[in-house]
This record gives structure tokens, C-alpha cells and sequence, in this order.
């Protein structure tokens, strides 16, 4: 896949998610992002393992994504939670 400078990213974490993301939403979400010439990054776990990471809700990691490597090359980060 050619890489744009724009990346929409998302994170699903345990395969119950994973699975109902892939099988709802992941299609419409590559079809907007092709469309607007975004990749699009799923992230499968989580950014921080720490203990106190694992004390807390698994929403707060958006706030690591900059810090991702697999997000850290693009100009401009959208952020979209899985489950909107």
C-alpha cells in the first residue's frame, strides 16, 4: 500500500473487538480512507503494558498514538474510536 501523509487510526484490543471490527466496520473504514487517499491503522494492542496502563480503561491509550511507531511518520493523525 502506497503511504499518505494522513492516517486514520483506530485500536482494537481482545479478539472479541478485532472480530467485530473487522467484520463490520473495517470495509466502510478502507473505503473512506481510500477515498480520502488516508491509510488506515488498526492497532490490536495496547500502546502501554505497564501496570498502571492495565489499571486503567483501554480508551485512555489514544492519547500514546502519536508515539506509535506505526503512526509516527504521518503529518496528520485522525483518531476514531472502534466502537463509534
Amino acid at each position: 500500500m502506497q503511504t499518505n501523509a494522513t492516517a486514520l487510526v483506530t485500536l482494537t484490543i481482545g479478539e472479541f473487538y478485532a472480530a467485530r471490527f473487522r467484520a463490520i466496520c473495517e470495509p466502510s473504514w478502507r473505503r473512506y480512507a481510500q477515498r480520502h487517499a488516508m491509510d488506515l491503522i488498526v492497532l490490536d494492542s495496547p500502546l502501554d503494558s505497564s501496570l498502571r496502563a492495565q489499571g486503567r480503561s483501554p480508551a485512555w491509550q489514544k492519547l500514546l498514538i502519536l508515539e506509535s511507531p506505526a503512526v509516527r511518520r504521518y503529518r496528520q493523525v485522525a483518531w476514531v474510536d472502534a466502537d463509534i
